[in-house]
């Protein structure tokens, strides 16, 4: 049963929050991105909005809740090119200022039926490096998150990136990415999987390496959350209500 509360460009469904209000995210990403480009920006689903849209299947508070035993992993699909060595990974979540403290990740072959994640490259768990708040809607924080991985070698091809959050509470939401494709979840830690995540046609992820630049270093992750504040605290000021919209 689908019950909540209507806030001004705000909907709540149980598990999914949705924010539907003009947003100046997609600019503070792209304010940022010049510097992940120098740190080598392998694969970029990070959302623009200004729609966002979650679920927080992906934390293993909210599965638990939802009796899926903790266990779910949100996935997306990305396409290499060339060999890549993957370093690191970001994610957009939704949050009310608690954040998660890791992640436990795998990289899959696109090689199962239907073009599902198959073949389990590599797994693993990370902690989270920073949480950065990126915009605010109501109560609601869009934050970027960034984490480490070991240096992950991968051939040209099409593969899965799984994320599975560790979150002390339920409402840590992962967004909708850019693209409209590629999204896929496990209930079973990757016995089985299914297309997409929820009702969320991809999920904003992205990962760096060594592909167009170096790997990111630890001023470089600091200039990139500078970057990331700095202009979501400056699009904040400069946003305007929808019609309807309270103003205070």
């Amino acid at each position: 049963m689908a019950v909540g509360v209507a806030l001004a460009g705000v909907a709540y469904r149980g598990d999914v929050i949705v924010i539907n209000r003009l947003r100046a995210a997609a600019a503070a990403v792209a304010l940022a991105l010049p510097l992940a480009a120098h740190a080598g920006v392998i694969y970029d689903n990070l959302p623009t909005g200004p729609r966002y849209g979650g679920y927080c299947f992906f934390n293993t508070t909210c599965a638990a809740n939802h009796r899926f035993v903790g266990d779910n992993y949100a996935a997306q699909l990305f396409t290499l090119a060339d060999a890549a060595t993957i370093k690191s990974a970001g994610f957009v979540e939704m949050d009310l200022e608690v954040y998660g403290t890791s992640v436990n990740w795998k990289f899959y072959l696109a090689d199962g039926a239907g073009g599902l994640p198959g073949t389990l490259v590599t797994e693993g768990s990370s902690a989270i490096l920073a949480s950065t708040n990126i915009d605010v809607d109501h109560q609601y924080n869009i934050s970027l998150n960034l984490f480490d991985l070991p240096s992950i070698s991968l051939d040209a091809g099409d593969y899965y990136f799984a994320l599975q959050l560790v979150s002390p509470v339920e409402d840590i939401f992962l967004t909708e990415g850019l693209r409209n494709s590629g999204a896929a979840e496990t209930n079973d830690g990757g016995a089985s999987w299914s297309a997409p995540y929820e009702e969320l046609s991809s999920v904003g992820v992205a990962l760096y390496g060594t592909i167009g630049g170096a790997v990111p270093e630890p001023a470089t992750w600091a200039l990139m959350i500078m970057g990331f504040g700095g202009a979501g605290a400056m699009l904040r000021r400069r946003s305007r209500p929808l019609i309807g919209e309270p103003t205070s």
